[in-house]
């Protein structure tokens, strides 16, 4: 364990205390993943990641609410189709560096963009279905809030990488709970959770969940902005992760405008005036 500014770490990015805890653990658990699956690649789990929350994502929109039975059906498959799906960031990067040790010929470079991609792919099929939810639900402020945290999920990130790429390390959760809810673990969580459970006994998770991380996006985004352009902030980061920062910051920056896009046609084509909508005027 080692210390980076005024937080413990991995390593010098990979410096949440979240991922301290569990570093052990899931090297243990990836290390069982590899005897049972030796040709296992991390990019196989990538694309697992966001196919399978992709699928989720789907089958929890397809929620009509007018066929309870089906309803349920689909939640069920939901749930665990986005929870064992989103379980294979938890491996990926551990994959990775456990077969590097073992001599295998792992681009670490090309790997980080997999990943980011990945992941901003599944939080904006996330986001979508909880949009399309909403509007199913009559829900406008709940399609509004879920449209606000979809096209700023990949803010915090790509905040993030223009600090790394400046050499300046930044805390992944933060120094409060909204770094926490604007880390990728939280968005992960609270995102899953709301799309596969919208509401739950009237109370409005949906609502509450993407209220709480489109905050956090905004305050986390300018946190990390505020660290990339702090002169007094020393730069200790090695040449080689400024490097990957800048590549991952391109990355990051067609992710941000993909996601934008996405969620402004979805919202545009959920609220167009239905054509077959004859207004009395129009008589």
């Amino acid at each position: 364990m080692q210390e980076s500014g005024q937080f413990l770490s991995v390593s010098e990015t990979r410096n949440s205390p979240i991922r301290e805890l569990m570093d052990k653990p899931l090297g243990y658990v990836t290390e069982k993943i590899n005897r049972a699956f030796p040709e296992l690649h991390p990019n196989h789990l990538n694309v697992l990641g966001a196919v399978g929350v992709g699928v989720g994502s789907i089958l929890a929109a397809n929620r009509s609410g007018d066929n309870p039975t089906c309803d349920k059906i689909l939640t069920i498959s939901s749930a665990i189709t986005i929870a064992a799906s989103s379980l294979t960031d938890a491996f990926d990067g551990k994959l990775a560096r456990l077969l590097a040790s073992k001599g295998k010929n792992i681009d670490f470079s090309s790997g980080q963009i997999k990943d980011t991609v990945s992941d901003r792919v599944q939080e904006t099929a996330l986001g979508l279905s909880r949009m399309i939810s909403a509007k199913k639900r009559g829900d406008k402020i709940g399609q509004t809030l879920a449209f606000i945290t979809t096209i700023t999920n990949s803010l915090p990130s790509y905040a993030r990488s223009l600090a790394e790429k400046r050499g300046k390390p930044v805390p992944e959760t933060g120094n409060s709970i909204y770094g926490l809810l604007g880390s990728r673990v939280g968005r992960g969580v609270m995102g899953s959770i709301a799309t596969v459970f919208p509401e739950i006994q009237d109370v409005p998770i949906q609502v509450i969940s993407d209220a709480m991380m489109a905050s956090a996006n905004i305050i986390n985004t300018i946190d990390r902005l505020g660290i990339a352009n702090d002169s007094n902030i020393k730069t200790i980061l090695p040449d080689k992760t400024q490097k990957e920062a800048k590549i991952r910051s391109k990355a990051l920056g067609l992710c941000v405008l993909g996601a934008g896009v996405a969620a402004v046609l979805t919202y545009h084509h959920l609220n167009k005036e239905d054509p077959k909508v004859i207004h009395s005027s129009d008589r």
